[in-house]
């Protein structure tokens, strides 16, 4: 997603979704696939990448073929079990040469990445120079969960 490499995301239009690179019109390796769009889809839905965060521990990231099913259970402050589903159109499903390894392989491979940067982070946090972090200008979306949790925190403090 070269939206990403410019200025991290700022200045998308977050309702539109993420544009997939030139030609792509998926979240697979390639950025293809053989199956069809869910019924019902805009143009722009055809060639954006959605996601949406539903509190407190639902994601769902949204491709024009499949959808991502993130759920996130917190055990520990240095501990979470995460759950992904994939989700496909029923006719896709039914057709005898049905292979969603595309995106399934891809969204480990990203996820694997991710959560090693999340546990990296995480490692630096217990560092005793850290202060504080910083967000880049797409996460001024979570701003509103961060301040909840900050309050709750405040409240059990006190």
């Amino acid at each position: 997603m070269p939206a990403f490499k410019h200025g991290g995301g700022n200045g998308l239009d977050w309702d539109d979704g993420v544009p997939h690179r030139e030609g792509a019109n998926t979240f697979t390796t390639s950025g293809t696939t053989t199956r069809a769009p869910f019924p019902g889809l805009s143009e722009t839905e055809k060639t954006h990448h959605k996601g949406e965060l539903f509190y407190p521990n639902l994601m769902l990231s949204l491709s024009m073929d499949h959808v991502a099913a993130f759920y996130l259970w917190p055990h520990s402050a240095g501990h979470t079990r995460i759950q992904c589903d994939f989700l496909f159109h029923p006719d896709e499903l039914s057709k005898t040469d049905f292979d969603g390894s595309d995106a399934i392989e891809f969204w480990d491979l990203v996820n694997q990445q991710d959560w090693n940067i999340c546990e990296s982070v995480q490692r630096g946090m217990r560092n005793k120079v850290f202060e504080h972090g910083y967000y880049a200008p797409m996460e001024d979306y979570s701003l509103d969960i961060r301040r909840y949790v900050r309050a709750k925190l405040d409240e059990a403090d006190s």
